[in-house]
């Protein structure tokens, strides 16, 4: 990855300094829905798995992604081309994106939050579902 590339899911260019997870929070919340846990979207098959319902859900996981992402470093060794990209914040928060994820095929945003955000937002899975919107 070159200088000044972070962890976009296309790989931009950008000045985006390195940020913590909990810097990218008040966009992330203004673009979706979120508890007060620190949860996104509804309830999925247990507390850390999410859904976030839309028309477009490809779309929407990568919208999701590109907040959620913006000053982290891709992990090149965990990306896959555009099927998987793993970004790092400056906190040692993760953020994974999968087009398709191995349990039903849906788009998936993986968050692991480090010590330092723990609180602010919650471990989770996020998957991207076809419906009306959320």
């Amino acid at each position: 990855m070159g200088k000044g590339e972070h962890g976009h899911f296309a790989g931009t260019q950008g000045a985006d300094p390195h940020h913590n997870l909990t810097d990218n929070l008040p966009a992330l919340k203004e673009a979706f829905k979120s508890t007060p846990e620190g949860y996104f979207g509804t309830k999925g098959s247990s507390t850390k798995v999410r859904r976030i319902s839309s028309s477009d859900p490809v779309a929407t996981a990568k919208k999701f992604f590109e907040i959620a992402s913006a000053g982290g470093v891709k992990d090149e060794k965990v990306s896959s081309g555009n099927e998987r990209v793993s970004v790092v914040m400056k906190d040692g928060s993760r953020i994974t994106m999968r087009i398709t994820s191995s349990s039903d095929g849906s788009p998936a945003v993986d968050i692991v939050v480090s010590k330092v955000s723990k609180g602010a937002i919650k471990d989770q899975k996020i998957h991207f579902t076809k419906g009306e919107q959320q």
